[in-house]
């Protein structure tokens, strides 16, 4: 088991998780994250909770922030980055350069610590 603190380095870690509602504007968002150097990128199918909140009490932090965009498209994409902190501001350009407001929700969290290694 490796432990990464929060630190690789002098570089802070951060974690980027943007709720992309249109999933036409995946493939040119991603190509352009790639074109910055923006690597291990996760992209996960999601659905709406507006249909499954009638039936759960319990519901999840990402499906709350979807509702909140008020979808009439059920499904979606989550984005999950793991970086640098120095590339969070890049990350986000690229999304306001290519994604209209209204279709994505974008956040980010410290990274505290981190197990194991995938290569």
């Amino acid at each position: 088991i490796i432990v990464i603190y929060n630190k690789i380095g002098d570089d802070y870690m951060e974690f980027c998780i943007m709720i992309l509602k249109e999933e036409s504007l995946l493939d040119s968002l991603v190509k352009a994250l790639n074109k910055e150097a923006v690597k291990n990128i996760t992209i996960l199918n999601s659905l709406s909770v507006t249909n499954e909140k009638k039936h759960k009490n319990d519901i999840s932090i990402l499906g709350s922030l979807r509702y909140m965009l008020d979808y009439y498209n059920n499904e979606g994409r989550v984005i999950l980055i793991p970086t640098k902190e120095e590339k969070v501001e890049v990350i986000r350009q690229v999304i306001s350069d290519l994604v209209p407001n209204h279709q994505y929700i974008f956040f980010t969290l410290k990274i505290n610590n981190v197990q194991g290694k995938v290569e």
